[in-house]
Formats: structure tokens, C-alpha cells, sequence
């Protein structure tokens, strides 16, 4: 073992190729792990994989890793000031660490992982942030960080190729998409337009409520400013939203809301869609209070079935939540919005320098520890933390913020108190829901069909009464 742990490293300092085909980076980090495991070099170092617009490093920070330092050597190779995010290598988490105790947590949750690849960073710059000067008193080298040689390998490769593509997809695009396509009509944005009151500001733009001239009926406009639309990497990524959300504007179902096409301006990206007049269930918790049960049941019985209707078409949400949850005030009815469009509004407004604030607290244990992609069954876990809330009014953990509850949610069993009013069916059903095996979650479809979503309304309630 130890010759050919000296062979490698003989092979790495005469920069010879690995007999395994191994890129530069992949060699340089299997000589650093085998050198601290075998020959006594005790290397207790972070290895981070950064990425800032179109551009790629590595660096290795040693240990205790400190935040300050961290930014103050962004800030000196950028030149600029710079948001600094935590994600995982399917780009399906994003969290802003704006500190030093949000640092410690995405270290924590690295280190419990026992990944052997790169913990993830991306930089955004900050908007409207001051060009930054070199004084005398910010400039220097910081010791604590080493730059590392970066290949640009096949995953990386991967990463942009999948980041370019259709992010609202999982698996292979299914046949019954391509009918509903082929069956659909495209609902072309309006060409005469008012913009009304907003009706709420959320991590991608401002929602406004806009009255359509030439058809005398009133939309919802989700307004995205933009800063350089010449960017190229802009450009792509604009460019491969806007195809996603005429695609999804063909979709019709009626627990979805309906897309009603995308316009861009030199300054701005207007994406039209129906106007639910009842707002969000978010603010319906915060204005009214808890859920009862019997009404939590219906809403969540036609949250499934949207979902239903998505994940036969190979799409997943993604972002499942209460505000993303709208409503019908009259007759009751909830409707999923923003569906297919987290990942691609995350890559653009991280390019405009916007301060993302995510919501992990929805998110499925086996995407925060980067074990496996957003699914299906990871868009179950979200409507049972979304039931959860509307029982309770919060979610569990609601108290923490996105950097620390990220450890919490992957490896500590998931807490919350439910009212004694909540009958033992529905407790089951939930603690189904959030199950931390993917594998045994229930799908929509096996929801829908589970004999608690079966029994009719009276039944249920009587089980509530009963409590």
C-alpha cells in the first residue's frame, strides 16, 4: 500500500495523467486525503468548489473556517462585494450564508454528510453595492485561503448543461407532455395592459394585479427587474425561461394556476398568470389563524391532486410552500403556482445580484444532504410540512434561520405539536408524508386513493368531533 501510495504521488508531482483517467483536481485531492492518511500530514482543511457568473475555482481554507476572511478574499479577487450561497451539486438548495454562525452550519452539515466531493458556494453580486477600492487597511493576502488548481470536468460540464436545459423536468420528458402540448393552445401574454396594486413581493420580483385592455379581464403580472440584460449567461438562461413558460402555459388543470405567457422588456420580465382573488394560503394562516381540520383535508386533497396532474407530466415543483399555495376565495379552492420555475428564477436572480432568502424549512431530508435529487416523493415531504402549517400556523422549526435549520431537517427527527383536534388518521397520513426513506413515501396518487382522502367530508368530521 505505501508503494503505491508513493507512486501516486511521484505520478502527481511529475504531473503525469492517473492510469483511472482523473482529472487534475480529482488527482490533487486523492493525493492530499492519502498523504494525511498514510505519510502523517495532517491536513485539516475545507475544499470548496466556487462558482462566480460563468467562471469556476477551487480554493481550500483551513480550519476553523472564518467567515470574514471568506468574504474579505471574495471581495478582493472580485473587486466587488458579493453575496456568498451555499447549494448542493444538483443546484436544487440555495442558501445565503450571511454570517459567521450561518458558515458553521453549512460546515456541519458538509462534514455530517461524508462527502468526499467539494462543499458548493455561488457568488452573486450585491445590487446597487459600491464599486470596492483596495485601501491600505483591506489589502493583503489572506493565509488561511490556498487557490487550488480547477479542471473543468465532466460534472462540472453536466452542471451547465443541466442548468441550461429545462429545469422544471425530472427523469425523461413523458409522451402524455408531449400530447398535452401537441393538444394545447399557447396563451399569448397581454399586448395592452395596466399594472394595478401589488399584491405581494417575494424572493423573485413583485406580483401585481393588471387589467388586460383588449380582453376586459384582470391577471396577476410577477414583475422580475433586470440590471444587464447583455449579459450573455443572462441572456441564455432568460431565454431558456421564457421557452419553459410558454411550455407550461399550455397546461391546464384545475388545481393549477394557469400561465398566461412571458414578456421581456430592456429592464424587466413580466410573467402573466391567472389571478386568484384570494391570495395565498400563507396569508391566509397569518390573517385567520390555523386550518381546521376538515378544511386542511380538502386543500391538501387538491394540492395532491395538482401535483398528480404535474408528476404525470415529468415535472416537479420544487418549491412547494404556503405562499406558493393560491386561492379562490368563493367558491374554496387552492390552486399550485409558480410550478417549474424555482431553479431557472434562482439562476437569474442570482446573476442580478438579488439577495435570495430561500425557504429550507419545505425541503426534503435527502435534498439538504445532497443524497438525491428533487422528485416526486421530495415534493410529498413539502405538502406535509404545508399541512403541518396550516394545522399549526407554523412550520416546524419556524423559529431557525435557513442556515441553521438545514441540519436540523437532515438528521433530527422532525418536531412540531398538532392539535388535539387532528384525529389519529390524519396523524398517520402526515407522518407518512414525512417519512425520511424517499423510497416509502407515498406518491400522489396512492394519496388520493388512501381510504383517509376516500371517506367522505361527514365521515371525517365526525372523526374530529370524536377527538
Amino acid at each position: 500500500m505505501v508503494v503505491k501510495v508513493s507512486r501516486e504521488l511521484a505520478r502527481h508531482n511529475m504531473n503525469e495523467p492517473s492510469q483511472n483517467g482523473s482529472t487534475s483536481q480529482e488527482n490533487q485531492d486523492i493525493v492530499n486525503d492519502l498523504r494525511s492518511l498514510f505519510l502523517g500530514e495532517k491536513l485539516n482543511k475545507l475544499k470548496i468548489k466556487v462558482q462566480y457568473k460563468e467562471e469556476r475555482s477551487a480554493i481550500d481554507l483551513e480550519r476553523p473556517v472564518n467567515f470574514s476572511s471568506l468574504e474579505t478574499y471574495f471581495t478582493q479577487k472580485y473587486r466587488k462585494s458579493l453575496s456568498i450561497y451555499y447549494t448542493t451539486s444538483s443546484r436544487d438548495l440555495l442558501i445565503q450564508i450571511k454570517n459567521q454562525e450561518d458558515l458553521d452550519e453549512i460546515v456541519r452539515l458538509y462534514d455530517a454528510s461524508g462527502s468526499t466531493k467539494r462543499l458548493r458556494l455561488i457568488l452573486s453580486q450585491k445590487r446597487d453595492a459600491p464599486e470596492y477600492k483596495i485601501s491600505e487597511s483591506n489589502a493583503g493576502i489572506i493565509t488561511s485561503i490556498t487557490e487550488t488548481s480547477f479542471t473543468e470536468t465532466t460534472e462540472s460540464q453536466a452542471s451547465i448543461a443541466s442548468a441550461s436545459a429545462c429545469s422544471g423536468f425530472y427523469g425523461s420528458t413523458s409522451s402524455k407532455l408531449t400530447e398535452e402540448i401537441a393538444n394545447g393552445n399557447t396563451p399569448r401574454p397581454p399586448t395592452c395592459w395596466r399594472e394595478g396594486a401589488c399584491l405581494g413581493r417575494g424572493a423573485f420580483g413583485s406580483v401585481y394585479v393588471c387589467f388586460d385592455v383588449g380582453t376586459a379581464t384582470h391577471l396577476a403580472v410577477k414583475k422580475i427587474y433586470l440590471r444587464n440584460n447583455n449579459n450573455r449567461s443572462l441572456r441564455r438562461k432568460l431565454a431558456n425561461f421564457e421557452y419553459e413558460i410558454n411550455l407550461f402555459s399550455t397546461l391546464s388543470h384545475p388545481n393549477i394556476v394557469q400561465y398566461k405567457g412571458m414578456q421581456q422588456t430592456s429592464d424587466c420580465v413580466n410573467i402573466f398568470m391567472e389571478y386568484m382573488t384570494g391570495g395565498s394560503l400563507k396569508e391566509q394562516i397569518n390573517t385567520y389563524g390555523a386550518v381546521p381540520p376538515e378544511v386542511a383535508r380538502d386543500f391538501t386533497g387538491q394540492i395532491l391532486s395538482g401535483l398528480e396532474y404535474l408528476h404525470s407530466l415529468s415535472i416537479v415543483h420544487r418549491d412547494i410552500k404556503s405562499s406558493n399555495i393560491l386561492r379562490h376565495a368563493d367558491p374554496p379552492r387552492v390552486k399550485i403556482g409558480d410550478f417549474g420555475s424555482a431553479k431557472q428564477l434562482q439562476a437569474i436572480c442570482s446573476e442580478q445580484g438579488v439577495d435570495y432568502e430561500g425557504t429550507p424549512h419545505y425541503t426534503a431530508p435527502e435534498v439538504i444532504k445532497d443524497s438525491r435529487k428533487f422528485d416526486p416523493k421530495s415534493d410529498i415531504w413539502s405538502v406535509a410540512i404545508t399541512l403541518i402549517e396550516m394545522l399549526t400556523t407554523r412550520t416546524p422549526w419556524a423559529e431557525l434561520e435557513p442556515g441553521a435549520v438545514v441540519y436540523k431537517i437532515a438528521y433530527e427527527p422532525i418536531a412540531y405539536q398538532l392539535p388535539s383536534s387532528v384525529p389519529k388518521s390524519m396523524r398517520q397520513t402526515i407522518e407518512l408524508m414525512h417519512g425520511t426513506i424517499p423510497e416509502k413515501r407515498p406518491n400522489a396518487s396512492q394519496l388520493l386513493q388512501s381510504e383517509f382522502f376516500q371517506m367522505s367530508r361527514d365521515a371525517f368530521k365526525r372523526q374530529c368531533q370524536a377527538r
